[in-house]
């Protein structure tokens, strides 16, 4: 109990050194900005102006320098909070930083040094002040270009970068997999691979229905918390993420969506009709039921099969057996083996709404 006081105010000290730099930054800059401002106006744009207008030039000073100081003293705040938060970012989790995101940034710094430089060729020859503002222009408009073109990378489009091989990329589980529970078995298994995110919102929708006064839902959310305390643990390229989704008052599925929408993910759920939504909408999805029928075994007429013979049948003489898979073989004269295993013979396969039926005798 102790290190807990103590911990947070170790993260609230941190916190307000972070904000009194960021204050301090800003100032300097503003008033290197003011007097960047009186340079240009004293070397470039007084000389121009004719003599005796004085409050013109009075005029100018003036603009000049609270245009260049308010610049740089916004500027240096945004800079500085993008890149608190971004080495932030890359110190909790450099997974997170995707090669895009790095080629991106990349690609906006070396812009912006290409317009520093170009701006920079006139002010370099200002005398005593001109090669620091030109050194000054090289880092602001670097590090603005790279702040630029990660914020909005999300509207540029290099393809050759954004393509991925098959089986890579995110995956986002919905609560109902979590719940369900067959999501452990088939990730060990190696059917799915690559980055497991479960988004903030569904472990607030489990442990809402862990809290529930009904018991079924109760049982349900406690049972989605266990598998997901699980996969975090054993698996390490799963993880709880917090998203920009997580306090807005809208539907768990309509969070789900539009996160998996924005980061290009694909959603792995056991729900219908969220699967049938993200198709229609174009976002990719997995459901684990259609893989659960796509791997059942197939069982052809003529096939033998050893099935232990567990139940009577409705009808007289038959017996009932069950493959793995759970689908259902119904031995014709099978009741006279009821609780042994045989040998029998598939005669038909019938695909009802509830599955599969075979029908099958002992020979």
């Amino acid at each position: 109990m102790p290190t807990w006081p103590k911990t947070l105010s170790m993260r609230g000290s941190a916190t307000e050194e972070t904000n009194l730099l960021g204050k301090v930054l800003r100032i300097i800059f503003g008033a290197i900005g003011i007097l960047t401002g009186f340079t240009v106006a004293n070397t470039l744009i007084v000389p121009m102006l004719p003599e005796g207008m004085s409050i013109f030039k009075i005029m100018t000073y003036v603009i000049m320098c609270l245009l260049m100081g308010v610049l740089l003293f916004y500027l240096t705040g945004k800079l500085f909070n993008f890149f608190i938060g971004f080495f932030g970012k890359a110190g909790s989790s450099v997974s997170e930083i995707s090669f895009y995101e790095i080629a991106v940034g990349t690609v906006g710094f070396i812009v912006g040094l290409i317009v520093a430089n170009l701006i920079s060729i006139p002010i370099s020859k200002i005398a005593v002040v001109g090669n620091t503002i030109a050194i000054m222009l090289n880092i602001l408009l670097g590090l603005g270009g790279m702040y630029f073109a990660i914020s909005k990378k999300d509207e540029i489009s290099f393809e050759s970068f954004r393509k991925r091989k098959v089986g890579e990329g995110n995956k986002v589980l919905d609560s109902c997999v979590l719940i369900d529970g067959r999501i452990i078995e088939i990730i060990q298994s190696g059917f799915i691979d690559g980055r497991i995110v479960i988004p903030q919102f569904i472990v607030k929708e489990l442990q809402s229905m862990a809290d529930s006064q009904d018991s079924a839902r109760r049982t349900k959310g406690r049972r989605g918390l266990e598998i997901l305390e699980n996969l975090v643990k054993n698996h390490e390229y799963a993880e709880v993420v917090a998203t920009e989704f997580d306090e807005t008052g809208q539907e768990t599925d309509v969070k789900l969506l539009k996160f998996s929408e924005k980061k290009k993910c694909r959603i792995i759920t056991t729900d219908y009709n969220l699967n049938k939504v993200a198709a229609v909408t174009g976002i990719g999805v997995m459901n684990l039921n259609e893989l659960a029928m796509a791997v059942k075994k197939m069982a052809y007429p003529g096939e033998k099969l050893y099935l232990l013979i567990s139940r009577e049948g409705k009808e007289n003489g038959q017996g009932v057996g069950y493959l793995e898979d759970g689908a259902m073989v119904i031995v014709e004269n099978g009741r006279n083996y009821i609780g042994k295993e045989k040998e029998v013979t598939v005669t038909s396969v019938t695909q009802t709404s509830a599955g599969r039926l075979i029908f099958s005798r002992v020979e």
